[in-house]
Formats: structure tokens, C-alpha cells, sequence
């Protein structure tokens, strides 16, 4: 299975990049596809170049060789990679568990779209659905949410932050998408389902995960108060005014009024992964490690 080829769309991003890195790691023969030019893992292959905005030659003839196809871009893409694809080649590709928000989100709608062309498709394939991902080489979530908690006395939140999430470490999605890449190379993808949820262990109170945030990166505890959305969501323009302070949007608030908790049955099951806690990913990420590259 070494000499599996891998094309990875997507090299760059946080998860492409650290998909390479592990994969390289194992042996395989690494593929990105890019879009520009970028700093790329040691040891994949020389990269291959194609705009998944309407260029669909230089897609196809990055794909033509191609036995797994990993797509890590935007799910909005997925129509322009099913039309690429070699006949014989199989498909990992990944959403978001924002599929399930009760928000208007466009994010969510081509997640939803994707899985409809994903299951019209006659190629073998199958989608990741990860929670919050956390813990990347370059987290700009957690490290945006640390430059929000150092410039603000308290820590204003809907319902006193009671909505609970499910954050998954980077390294356990690098895990999840290798156990999927070496379910399709096998010969029992076709029992798989269209798509697997995979999230942190547990779910937390949104208010517990800032507060291990906070501990995590040596911060000062901030007393957490209650305040409506609709007052949140008055005092944006406001927090646009404190220097450092990252730009918060309606629908990010809107967010933290639903509860984003999620079964891990086929993550645990089918894949066989099982995530690490919160505070202990969170130690590595402030740590600068990723134990599970």
C-alpha cells in the first residue's frame, strides 16, 4: 500500500498540509494540488497546479493519474472535482458539521449540495464532517479567540456561554482522513456511509472551553456575563474599535446560541480513531507540539 498515490487538493490549507506531512510520514506518495505557488512539505511529490474556479483542464490533467483523491478545499468545489476525476479513482472529501446549523449559511448549503452530487456519483467516495478543528500548524480560530480574551476585561456571551460544542484536534482529523484514505483503497468502501461525523471525545460548555483557552495560554481569568445576542451583535461595531481586537460577524454570534454536539460512533467505530481531550490537545497546541502528526 507504500506506493499508493494520494492526490491532495488543497496542500496548503491547514488540514492539506498536515495530511501531507503524515502521509509522507507513512510512506505514500504524496500529490498536491494547488492553486499558487507555497511552501510545501518535505518529501511530497513536485506539486501540480489547478484553479478550481472554472479551469477545468489544468484540473483534469492534475487529477489524470490519480488513485485517491483527497479534497480538503471547499466543499463548494466538489462539483468541479467529481467532473476531473479519472473513471477508476476514489474520493475523500470534507465538509463541516455546520451541515447541521439551523442558521442561514452558505457554508452549509454547499456542504449540502456536495453530498447530493456525492451521492448521484458513480466514483467510489466518501465525506468527513469535522466539528471545530483546533490545534493546526497555523490556528487562526483559537489564536483569533486568544486575541479577543487578552483585550477584554470580561467575557460577554449569550445564555452565560451554556451551549455546548465538541472542538476536534487537528491531529485527530489528520488521523481520521488516513483511516478513510486506507478504507477506500481497500476493497470494503462500498459498505461505507456517505458520511462520518468525527469530533472531539466529549462535548463541553462553550464557557469551559474558553476558560481551558484561557488557562492554557497563560491567561488572566475573566468573570463570564450573560448578555442578549441582540445586544452582542449592537456592540460589534464597537469591539471593531479596540485595537487587536478581530472582527466578530452576526453569524458567528448567532452560532453560539446552538448546541454543536455530535455522535462519534462511526469516527470510533468504522474508523477506528479515537480523539484526545480538549485540555490535552490544548496543552499541545500552546505548546507548539502536535502529538499526532
Amino acid at each position: 500500500m507504500s506506493a499508493l498515490r494520494i492526490h491532495v487538493i488543497g496542500a496548503l490549507g491547514r488540514s492539506g498540509y498536515a495530511l501531507c506531512e503524515a502521509l509522507i510520514a507513512r510512506g505514500y506518495v504524496v500529490i498536491p494540488v494547488i492553486r499558487r505557488e507555497g511552501n510545501l512539505p518535505e518529501g511530497v511529490q513536485p506539486a501540480r497546479f489547478a484553479d478550481l474556479n472554472g479551469d477545468a483542464a489544468s484540473l483534469e490533467a492534475a487529477l489524470h493519474d490519480a488513485e485517491i483523491i483527497v479534497n480538503t478545499a471547499n466543499a463548494s468545489y466538489t462539483s468541479a472535482v467529481l467532473a476531473a476525476m479519472p473513471e477508476d479513482s476514489r474520493l475523500v472529501a470534507m465538509g463541516s458539521t455546520r451541515l447541521f446549523t439551523r442558521f442561514p449559511d452558505k457554508f452549509a448549503h454547499d456542504i449540502r449540495k456536495a453530498i447530493h452530487l456525492l451521492s448521484e456519483s458513480r466514483v467510489p467516495n466518501i465525506m468527513l464532517l469535522p466539528s471545530m478543528i483546533y490545534g493546526a500548524r497555523a490556528d487562526v480560530t483559537t489564536r483569533r479567540l486568544v486575541g479577543i480574551l487578552q483585550r477584554l476585561p470580561v467575557i460577554p456571551l449569550p445564555k452565560f456561554g451554556r451551549m455546548r460544542i465538541q472542538p476536534i484536534f487537528q491531529g485527530d482529523v489528520t488521523l481520521a482522513l488516513i483511516a478513510t484514505i486506507e478504507l477506500m483503497a481497500g476493497s470494503g468502501h462500498d459498505d461505507l456511509p456517505p458520511f462520518i461525523v468525527i469530533a472531539g471525545p466529549r462535548d463541553v460548555a462553550y464557557r469551559d472551553y474558553l476558560r481551558m483557552v484561557v488557562k492554557a495560554a497563560g491567561l488572566r481569568r475573566r468573570p463570564i456575563i450573560s448578555v442578549p445576542v441582540f445586544l452582542l451583535k449592537a456592540l460589534i461595531p464597537i469591539l471593531g474599535l479596540i485595537p487587536g481586537v478581530p472582527h466578530v460577524t452576526k453569524a458567528e454570534i448567532d452560532r453560539l446560541t446552538e448546541n454543536r454536539c455530535f455522535s462519534i460512533s462511526d469516527m470510533s467505530k468504522i474508523l477506528r480513531v479515537t480523539p484526545i481531550e480538549l485540555e490535552e490537545g490544548l496543552r499541545f497546541l500552546f505548546s507548539g507540539k502536535n502529538r499526532r502528526r
